[in-house]
């Protein structure tokens, strides 16, 4: 018997996400986040820059659906180039 491979859980993958750019001061890939539509970005970003780090981690995990390391370095570089 086979059986059908399951969906990828992002959450627990261990897979790059895909990017559109490389920090050019660290040279860490930035998640491009497509799920993420415009509004939401803009709420994340609004957070950043009340230095909220912290909850705009947890709004792009929640928004988006990616892994919390995505999340944080997309955070990291307030989604620059993304």
């Amino acid at each position: 018997m086979v059986r059908a491979p399951r969906p990828l859980d992002m959450k627990k993958s261990k897979a790059v996400p895909d990017r559109e750019a490389l920090c050019e001061h660290c040279g860490a890939p930035i998640p491009a986040l497509p799920d993420l539509d415009a509004s939401e970005e803009e709420h994340v970003r609004w957070l950043i820059a009340e230095g909220k780090r912290f909850e705009a981690i947890q709004e792009l995990v929640a928004f988006a659906g990616c892994p919390r390391s995505w999340a944080e370095v997309w955070v990291a570089h307030a989604g620059e180039g993304a």
